[in-house]
């Protein structure tokens, strides 16, 4: 289960935002948003941004606007 934040950067990297950039949209560092990146790899068993795009475009109960 992902926490409010990593939902909140999980959004912004499936709308093709770079580290840099989210981080300066939510107000936290960069390597906050690493921190997170690799919270939500490790939860989701993924080891990177394709794979983690692939395993939810690919889900049947995603549903991304």
């Amino acid at each position: 289960r992902l926490t409010r934040r990593e939902t909140d950067v999980l959004g912004r990297v499936l709308n093709g935002l770079k580290n840099i950039e989210i981080s300066d949209d939510l107000g936290i560092s960069e390597q906050t948003v690493k921190d997170h990146l690799s919270d939500i790899y490790m939860k989701l068993g993924v080891q990177n941004r394709f794979a983690l795009a692939s395993l939810l475009f690919n889900s049947p109960e995603f549903k991304h606007t």
